[in-house]
């Protein structure tokens, strides 16, 4: 991690050198943008620099999943998606890398974030540090840096975890060209536990965490993942200067999209250990690496605010390593055709792969927003229709192949899903309802951890709710999700929870703002999933459930001009009840913990 730091801090100092002396913006403020795929543009974005749930940092409990219970984990979603494109075994990281991965500024001043964390225990300690910086060259071009280390180390033995992560993004918009583009490159070694086999101990009080036994004593997981997204096109006429604006002329570009991910992830072992596969398996490899191209035509009036049809030609080139090296080509085609105004935006996109290992698959999105007046202040509706087939994740036959000697060609993986919802932001008031239905999926459900087909189709139903009360200075935020599963192979649980009920304040003459309240998380019982560190990745043995048990938190949240602090309790009701404290099995989330943390905005 010292070269990513030592490159970090040269980019700054090289950015600091050629900064912006005047204002260099066609706006007044710093804003945030995320590049939405669904609907191929920027959307101005909240961001983590905000006071609200300044505590939650890690996002667990807002986004609805469930983690190793040690900082940055595994973690896997409470609700299910079978339409990712990445490896199986790098989904239980994405939540990591997504929040960094398209977003885009632009900024009236050079803007500096630096957010630190800690608790207050020397021996078991978490510490980790944040740092953006985002600033623009000249009216027309922005430049970014993010950089995040964080290490934690729990109770529970060998409960040692550390993630780095350092990302470079690019906003260009000028006459005759426009380019987006980001860098993300990650590390994250953890020690793995292997779960604490004498988890009924954790109940009595008078068991301390740190004498749990645990059934991994020298196995660790090291991963390593790059990511590279670029989006560029050039007119052939006058492209706006300002994302604001909309041209009244249509005029044709030339299109050019690369996405390139890189993924390792290296699990060793001590012969000591309890075997993971019933085999003396000492060391393990997975790597990953795809790159896909789109290079085409479009004729529009603007491709981030306006409408317009891009055709593209497609290929992709695929390495990857799970016992023997493949190598794979596929090439096919792709169509885009968007529609917008300032109260509509429609998406239609479709790929089909004709040749290669990706041949036969294709996939068809139909997205829809509509904003509309509803109780005397706007609100956005949306709507998405979506079709796929794919060929399986190649390492779910990689695996038969290495460990039961058996080629195993599955089907192609079908997903339709339809979701529809509304959004107020001003209340603060959301529903989404979403149904997918799923034929072929695979899952790993035995202990031998290998990949079942589920051959049959079965559909998924959800319904997710958010909803903000105040009364003076007292706020209840809530998240509820509530869904249903028509196989029982894949079991989810029917309530989740989260809810954040604070008091709020301004003082001294509204500079000191402060928040004080007490956060909820919980899920109704389910057969939880338990965690394999050699695939890293869950599996079901149908004989575990969990849930009924709230992890509270209490907090206090200050904002200070350009400053911002924390202070909580996190897991407060630890051994108030008799309960495994588990998200996943046999991983307990941390003992009550006092953790604290610090940020500063800075524009020069």
């Amino acid at each position: 991690m010292k070269k990513e730091l030592l490159i970090f801090f040269s980019l700054l100092f090289f950015v600091k050198s050629f900064s912006q002396k005047t204002d260099s913006s066609h706006i007044p403020i710093t804003v945030f943008y995320t590049y939405d795929e669904a609907l191929l543009t920027l959307q101005p974005n909240k961001t983590d620099t905000l006071i609200h749930q300044f505590q939650e940092y890690l996002l667990f409990h807002t986004s609805f999943m469930a983690h190793l219970g040690n900082g940055i984990t595994a973690t896997y979603s409470l609700m299910p998606d079978f339409s990712q494109q990445e490896p199986f075994w790098l989904l239980p990281l994405q939540p990591y890398l997504l929040p960094v991965e398209h977003r885009y500024f632009d900024t009236h001043k050079p803007f500096t974030h630096i957010r630190l964390v800690s608790n207050t225990n020397r021996t078991y300690n978490e510490e980790g540090i944040k740092l953006i910086h985002t600033q623009n060259i000249n009216a027309h071009w922005n430049i970014a840096f993010e950089g995040l280390s964080h290490k934690n180390i729990g109770r529970i033995p060998r409960q040692d975890t550390r993630f780095h992560y350092l990302n470079g993004n690019s906003y260009y918009h000028h006459h005759h060209y426009h380019l987006l583009a980001n860098y993300t490159f990650s590390v994250l070694k953890t020690y793995e536990t292997g779960g604490v086999s004498n988890l009924p101990f954790l109940i009595d009080s008078l068991f301390p965490a740190e004498n749990a036994a645990v059934n991994l004593i020298g196995a660790s997981n090291l991963y390593n993942v790059q990511h590279a997204w670029a989006r560029q096109w050039i007119s052939f006429g006058n492209l706006n200067d300002s994302v604001e604006k909309i041209s009244p002329v249509w005029k044709p570009f030339f299109v050019i999209q690369s996405d390139y991910t890189r993924a390792k992830k290296i699990f060793t072992d001590n012969l000591d250990s309890i075997s993971i596969l019933n085999h003396d398996l000492v060391y393990d490899s997975l790597y990953y690496r795809q790159w896909l191209n789109k290079v085409g035509f479009a004729f529009a009036k603007d491709m981030i605010k306006g409408s317009g049809i891009s055709i593209f030609g497609t290929s992709s080139s695929q390495k990857t390593y799970g016992g023997r090296s493949l190598s794979k080509q596929s090439f096919g085609t792709s169509v885009e055709a968007f529609y917008r105004t300032t109260s509509f935006s429609s998406l239609l996109l479709y790929d089909y792969w004709f040749s290669g290992f990706l041949s036969n698959n294709q996939k068809i999105n139909i997205n829809l927003q509509k904003k509309v007046k509803l109780i005397q202040h706007p609100c956005f509706l949306n709507a998405s229709l979506s079709s796929m087939q794919k060929t399986q994740d190649i390492f779910f036959n990689e695996i038969n192949i290495k460990y039961l000697l058996n080629e195993t060609t599955y089907p192609l993986l079908h997903v339709s899903s339809i979701n529809a919802g509304i959004n107020d932001s001003i209340t603060n008031a959301s529903i989404q309802v979403q149904i997918s239905s799923v034929k072929n999926a695979i899952v790993f459900n035995d202990t031998l951890f290998f990949p079942r087909l589920i051959s049959s189709t079965f559909t998924i139903f959800g319904v997710t709710i958010h909803k903000s009360f105040r009364v003076k200075n007292i706020v209840l935020d809530n998240s509820l999700m509530l869904q249903t599963c028509q196989n029982k192979e894949i079991p989810i649980p029917l309530l989740s929870g989260f809810h954040t009920l604070y008091f709020q304040q301004a003082l001294f003459k509204k500079v000191l703002k402060f928040q004080i309240g007490a956060s909820v998380f919980y899920h109704t019982l389910y057969e939880s999933p338990c965690y394999n560190p050699v695939f890293g990745t869950f599996f079901y043995t149908y004989s575990n459930k969990l849930g009924n048990y709230p992890f509270v938190d209490v907090f206090m949240n200050f904002s200070l001009k350009r400053a911002r602090f924390f202070i909580k309790v996190e897991h407060l009701n630890y051994q108030w009840q008799k309960a495994n404290y588990c998200l996943i099995q046999d991983y307990p989330v941390e003992p009550r913990t006092f953790k604290f943390g610090i940020a500063w905005n800075f524009y020069d």
